[in-house]
């Protein structure tokens, strides 16, 4: 027995790093000064900071997206910290973002009591997950499968599996091409919310569909 409990939380869609750092740096060979790195944005949305070492003089902390430092050259003192005018980040590193490959996304959905059967809302969370796929110039996705701790270790990996693999057939119905998915099952482990052995937990029914 296992997948004691009903109901389930919205499936939710988050953004992951990949490419990307949560810190980005990036050097410019022009501007004022001649050189300088700039912390952007995580791609994630948390707050993040790095400190750049030189081996000469003081490290500088940037810990503000938009904000940059100077580096006259190897070995030299890290400059002031500056925010650079307006669209020069842009100006100056444009090519090079355009170039980064997308970000990938993770689509959770959630399955019924003991089966392998998605909620009503997240069913309708499929043509999304599409969409996204369609999108992307050489798409991949990975639908990782996963149950909660409550019943038998084997037959909550099987059940995961199965998970997985209907949200798979259920997307390579809709269109997918099934040479670029691959279903995955991880059984109780990596539980969306720890809990102890046989605890039943509706959020740990389910499927990950991570579009890169």
């Amino acid at each position: 027995m296992t997948d004691r409990a009903d109901g389930g939380r919205k499936g939710g869609r988050r953004t992951t790093p990949a490419a990307l750092a949560a810190a980005v740096l990036l050097l410019a060979g022009c501007g004022t000064p001649p050189n300088y790195v700039v912390l952007l944005d995580s791609p994630d949305g948390r707050p993040s900071a790095v400190t750049l070492t030189t081996g000469a003089g003081q490290p500088a902390k940037l810990d503000k997206p938009g904000t940059a430092v100077g580096v006259s050259g190897p070995g030299r003192a890290p400059g002031e910290t500056f925010t650079p005018e307006p669209g020069e980040i842009q100006r100056t590193f444009g090519a090079a973002l355009a170039a980064q490959p997308a970000q990938p996304v993770t689509f959770t959905l959630f399955f019924k009591f003991n089966a392998a059967e998605l909620t009503d809302e997240s069913q309708r969370r499929l043509p999304e997950i599409l969409t996204l796929f369609r999108d992307r110039p050489a798409p991949e996705a990975v639908v990782a499968g996963y149950a909660d701790a409550v019943g038998d270790p084997i037959y909550n990996f099987e059940l995961a599996r199965k998970r997985a693999e209907i949200v798979r057939d259920l997307l390579v119905k809709q269109g997918m091409d099934a040479q670029r998915i691959e279903a995955v099952s991880f059984g109780a482990s990596n539980p969306a919310v720890p809990t102890r052995p046989g605890v039943p937990q509706p959020q740990n029914r389910r499927v990950e569909v991570t579009v890169r």
